[in-house]
């Protein structure tokens, strides 16, 4: 069984991962400099604001690294 923590680096890094892909082509461009821990920690900022459809939204991105185009 894996490790809460090994699970928990292996999201964000997937995150982070499908937002710079998504970024990138989104954008078109060639080279971009972002922090993840910034991107996340942002993200539950908003989260602990939010309610309702945008409050799953925002967990389901945090919690399970998953990002929607």
């Amino acid at each position: 069984m894996r490790n809460t923590k090994m699970i928990s680096a292996e999201k964000q890094a997937n995150f982070t991962l499908n937002f710079l892909q998504q970024t990138i082509q989104v954008k078109g461009l060639k080279s971009l400099i972002l922090s993840p821990l910034s991107l996340s920690i942002d993200l539950a900022v908003i989260y602990n604001g939010a309610s309702k459809d945008t409050a799953k939204q925002l967990a389901n991105v945090l919690i399970g690294g998953k990002l929607h185009s």
